[in-house]
């Protein structure tokens, strides 16, 4: 399995209409095939910061989801909502969580 961590940085101003395109993500990046969980979140402590924690079955799913056309389209949709480059980490999960 295979965790995305994004983080992206609203411009000044820009908060509601970058939470908008990425809300506009969720059904059709669920939908994949290979999703397993895919959600974003919005910082309490850092305003205009937006955090995305995606599971993916594996890495051909991550590029299949790369390749889709409402992933091609996010970026120069939200490119003027941002006040810096997306910061985008691929990881491989190395165990399971401890049960409790």
């Amino acid at each position: 399995m295979k965790i995305i961590a994004a983080k992206l940085t609203a411009r000044e101003g820009c908060i509601e209409e970058l939470a908008e395109a990425c809300g506009g993500m969720l059904d059709p990046s669920r939908a994949e095939p290979g999703c397993i969980s895919y959600s974003f979140y919005m910082s309490v402590e850092k305003y205009g910061e937006i955090l995305f924690f995606e599971e993916w079955k594996d890495q051909a799913a991550i590029d299949f989801h790369f390749a889709t056309d409402h992933f091609q389209a996010f970026g120069p949709a939200i490119e003027s909502y941002l006040a810096s480059e997306p910061d985008i980490k691929i990881y491989d999960v190395a165990g399971e969580p401890v049960k409790a």
